[in-house]
């Protein structure tokens, strides 16, 4: 019986498709605590700005101002930072995403060419079949004459 010429490449393809779905997978999990980290950031920036609001009405020591300040400007750079990653996290996702899309489509054309292939073959083994039927009928029709 004959072998499917594109087994190899279609194995290929299958393993891509298993593969980059894993690290799309991950790549999206990454994309999920990066936006955890901004948003526990952010609640930490607005709960800073909400305590230094309610302490205008109160008399502070300057340097404890300061420090607050400093804090909240490294804590915004810090989220500023996270914001990038973020961004190449999405732009990475987005690549493995469309990579995914073609090697599925490449996968899925060379599932239909192994099945068009298949039915191929079934149809020359049903003939091949129904010649050596005809041929054993043919046989026993000229022993039966003779």
């Amino acid at each position: 019986m004959a072998r499917f010429r594109l087994e190899a490449v279609l194995s290929y393809k299958a393993q891509m498709v298993e593969n980059l779905t894993r690290e799309l997978a991950k790549l999206e999990e990454r994309q999920r605590a990066k936006r955890q980290e901004i948003l526990f950031l952010k609640r930490e920036i607005h709960k800073i700005m909400k305590k230094l609001g309610q302490s205008q009405n109160s008399p502070q020591e300057i340097t404890e101002i300061v420090t607050t300040l400093h804090y909240l400007s490294a804590l915004e750079k810090k989220l500023k930072a996270k914001h990038e990653e973020l961004e190449i996290i999405q732009h990475k996702c987005q690549t493995t995403r469309n990579k995914l899309i073609e090697m599925a489509k490449d996968k899925k054309i060379l599932e239909k060419l192994k099945e068009k292939w298949w039915q191929h073959e079934q149809m020359v083994m049903r003939e091949r079949e129904q010649r050596l039927l005809d041929e054993v009928a043919i046989n026993g029709f000229l022993r039966e004459e003779i």
